[in-house]
């Protein structure tokens, strides 16, 4: 799907949707740090999901605007060094829903 044809969808019946993205402010003041962007989304995707189970919460539909992450989520990359650890987290919490 072209970015342009992107459109949200409520989820089905039944399910909770958790979308995590990434924003920008026109007065954001961006401060450099050790972690990159890719990493802080790969952690803002397993404090939602931790804090989904936390609350007993499932069938869960989880949503981000990094492909690179999502697909290290999805296994269909591990090229994503960065995130590895947290990528192994996420599969060891995503199997207890």
């Amino acid at each position: 799907m072209a970015r342009n044809d992107a459109q949200w969808l409520p989820p089905p019946t039944g399910y909770v949707k958790c979308n995590v993205d990434a924003s920008r402010f026109e007065y954001t003041v961006f401060e450099k740090g050790p972690f990159g962007p890719r990493l802080v989304k790969a952690f803002a995707i397993f404090e939602a999901l931790s804090w989904l189970k936390s609350i007993h919460m499932e069938n869960v539909i989880l949503e981000s605007d990094c492909l690179m992450v999502v697909n290290a989520l999805l296994r269909l990359s591990i090229d994503v060094l960065e995130v590895g650890m947290l990528v192994h987290d996420y599969l060891m919490l995503k199997a207890q829903f």
